[in-house]
């Protein structure tokens, strides 16, 4: 069910990328994390985090991060389900980056200063319908 998975998160001047990284891995655990300095709007230094797993690893992250979502945050996902997926299947969620490094956890947001992680699902049947039954599924089993 699970195709990729994909992160990517800022750490601006004022942050400390290492700590971004740290907070990254408390929601993904161990995966490479690739870094690449950008000058942002102002000419200032942004340091762009990301990286990606394949089907195996993806599949062992998301369900890690399902499991490690509180009960708050299941129940959000399942209502923003539709809304997250994009056309071609993409599962788009935020975590709240500060939240990551100070209590460990994933916390769903929706602002954009957050750790970006993308879930290509791959559902070999009926369409948009039943993967999110499939999603619904997922979640509520962990």
């Amino acid at each position: 069910m699970i195709g990729r998975l994909t992160l990517r998160s800022l750490s601006y001047s004022t942050e400390d990328p290492e700590k971004v990284a740290r907070a990254i891995s408390s929601i993904v655990g161990d995966i490479e994390l690739r870094k690449r300095t950008v000058k942002g709007h102002f000419g200032n230094p942004v340091v762009v985090i990301t990286g990606e797993a394949g089907r195996k690893k993806a599949e062992k992250i998301f369900e890690g991060i399902l499991r490690s979502l509180g009960k708050k945050d299941r129940e959000r996902l399942k209502e923003e389900l539709q809304k997250r997926l994009d056309e071609e299947n993409n599962l788009h969620l935020r975590f709240d980056k500060q939240i990551a490094y100070s209590e460990g956890v994933p916390r769903l947001t929706s602002h954009g200063d957050a750790i970006h992680i993308r879930v290509k699902l791959i559902l070999y049947s009926k369409g948009k319908d039943e993967l999110i039954k499939k999603m619904e599924e997922m979640i509520d089993a962990c």
